[in-house]
């Protein structure tokens, strides 16, 4: 089996997500947000996963797609979302102060095949680019990393921020089977980041609103909205 080592590559879970030279914020899919605002809050977690030295293919997911979070005093019950595209809503939440406990992605690369056609052929690999599939976890310890800690109130949406994770890896490159990496980090907390940029909330908000605009949420994310404008 001949592999091709790739080089150390830096996996950045960045909102601003330029990989390739293009920009992957998509706000789609956004729930039908349920519970009452007179005893519950929204909490939204906003990540997205760029690969700037490598393009994915235009079918191809490859953004965050499960969050969890533990409220303190009931870290035995997280509550999980799972999103395609990295934002995450979490519905129907206790108030209380809450942490950031796992995040998962999958996501497909196509990574440009460096070897001669000759080669290409002899391997019956014909393509230029090969897919290479990769699932990514990493987990942090709760209450261990203030930055992945935010409060839920009744009656209000929290935007947590934008979750930035940075870390080099080297994959190895498969040519006689697609390839498959598998990243797991336990109680990672170098590296990360979260920021609450107002205009990243303002998008993610505005997509929300659109859903829930005659729900009962709708007047509660529409005032945040009002506020961002302030």
């Amino acid at each position: 089996m001949k592999k091709l080592a790739l080089a150390a590559i830096a996996i950045a879970a960045v909102l601003s997500g330029c990989v390739g030279g293009t920009t992957k914020i998509r706000y789609t899919e956004m729930p039908d947000v349920t519970g009452s605002p007179s005893t519950a809050g929204l909490a939204v977690v906003d990540c997205e996963l760029g690969q700037p030295d490598y393009k994915p293919g235009p079918l191809d997911s490859y953004n965050a797609t499960r969050c969890r979070i533990v409220k303190e005093g009931a870290e035995d019950q997280p509550l999980t979302v799972e999103h395609r595209y990295g934002v995450f809503v979490f519905q129907d939440v206790e108030p209380g102060r809450y942490a950031i406990t796992r995040i998962e992605w999958t996501a497909t690369f196509w990574i440009q095949d460096e070897r001669d056609a000759a080669e290409r052929t002899a391997a019956d690999q014909t393509q230029d680019e090969v897919p290479h599939d990769c699932q990514f976890v990493y987990t942090f310890k709760a209450w261990e990393t203030p930055q992945l800690t935010f409060e839920v109130e009744s009656g209000e949406v929290t935007y947590a921020g934008v979750i930035t994770i940075n870390e080099p890896a080297t994959f190895e490159l498969s040519h006689t089977e697609r390839p498959r990496t598998n990243i797991t980090r336990e109680n990672y907390g170098e590296g990360v980041s979260i920021n609450s940029l107002a205009s990243y909330e303002k998008r993610a908000l505005e997509e929300l609103y659109r859903q829930n605009t005659d729900s009962e949420w709708g007047d509660v994310i529409q005032r945040r909205l009002n506020q961002l404008e302030e």
